[in-house]
Order: C-alpha cells, then sequence, then structure tokens
C-alpha cells in the first residue's frame, strides 16, 4: 500500500523544508511560513507563532520562483494545511540557492583576519572567585 493510499490521499506528499511566504490583498499583506510538505494538491505550512489567515490567498515558495492559489484547510497550534485551488504560476518573488565549494589552493596556508582578530597582549592571570562556601 503507498503512503498516499494509507493516508487517504489522492496525491504523494513530499517532505521538504523551504522558505514559504502566505499573500493577501493583491500582494499587500504578507505573512512568512515555512513550508514542511507538500503535494500536487495541498502543502502544510508552520508559522512562527499564531496566525489569522483568510481563506484564500497565495503561497509563494521563493526558492521554486512560483506562486500557488489556495485555501485553508486545517489549523492546528502554529501548523495549517492548505488545498491549492489553481494551478502554479510564477512569482516576481525569486531566490537562488547557490553552495559555492571551498577548494583552498594546494600551498596555501589560511591568513588569520587583521580586523577580526584580537591584538596580542601580555597573558595576564585570571583571578576567579573561589567555588562554594569559605570557611
Amino acid at each position: 500500500m503507498s503512503e498516499a493510499e494509507h493516508n487517504n490521499r489522492k496525491h504523494l506528499r513530499h517532505r521538504i523544508l523551504k522558505e514559504g511566504l502566505v499573500s493577501f490583498h493583491h500582494d499587500e499583506l504578507t505573512v512568512p511560513c515555512t513550508v514542511r510538505d507538500k503535494s500536487e494538491s495541498g502543502a502544510k505550512l508552520q508559522f512562527a507563532g499564531p496566525v489569522s489567515l483568510p481563506e484564500s490567498f497565495f503561497l509563494t515558495i521563493p526558492l521554486d520562483g512560483a506562486k500557488w492559489p489556495a485555501e485553508v484547510e486545517w489549523i492546528k497550534g502554529v501548523s495549517c494545511g492548505v488545498r491549492f485551488t489553481g494551478p502554479a504560476e510564477a512569482s516576481s518573488i525569486h531566490n537562488n540557492q547557490f553552495i559555492k565549494p571551498y577548494r583552498p589552493a594546494p600551498d596555501a596556508v589560511p591568513q588569520a583576519d587583521a580586523a577580526a582578530a584580537p591584538a596580542q597582549t601580555a597573558h595576564q592571570p585570571i583571578h576567579k572567585k573561589p567555588f562554594g562556601r569559605r570557611k
């Protein structure tokens, strides 16, 4: 039995962890969220705190460069399930994620950043108070 059949779902859910943005009133009001899972028909969103959402809105996932018209299906605490009411549209909000590999030169010796490193001073012993009760 597939996961979709086990959960009485039409479409298979995919666990993801992406930044999302709920927008409404012609994109004038936005609420940031985290998209926890997504399928062809909906998604599960998580918010930083309790929120009040309208019945219908757009869910934008900047990393995907797309937004979906959606409706609230359920709310439980700071999580909410939404159903997509139409196909995805291109979004004007688009983030690219680039991970650049670090490849040092074979003969390179790491250099300390002079601005970040504190100046060398003479070592001063630190006098700590004794722990516990003094007799």
